[in-house]
């Protein structure tokens, strides 16, 4: 994951782990800077997992394009994943 303070915005939310830890391994071997955020608190069992999902990337907004280029053509993203603005 990236050190660097740049500003990081939404740009996919993950339908599970699985898919979080595939897209991870993308974007660290093309070293592209990334965050993931995950919605688990196990003291409220998941409320908010199923509110907002498995959990967000975050990356720089100036990579949004490339990463989701990326993702594209590692067959990782679905339509609705790719960022709407």
């Amino acid at each position: 994951m990236s050190e660097k303070n740049d500003k990081f915005v939404r740009i996919i939310g993950f339908n599970g782990e699985i898919q979080a830890q595939l897209i991870e391994a993308v974007l660290l071997d093309v070293e592209i800077p990334f965050r993931i955020r995950r919605y688990k608190d196990s003291v409220y069992n998941g409320l908010f997992e199923m509110q907002f999902g498995w959990g967000d990337l975050f990356a720089p907004a100036e990579l949004a394009e490339r990463i989701i280029s990326v993702l594209s053509a590692e067959d990782l993203l679905e339509d609705s994943q790719a960022k709407q603005e």
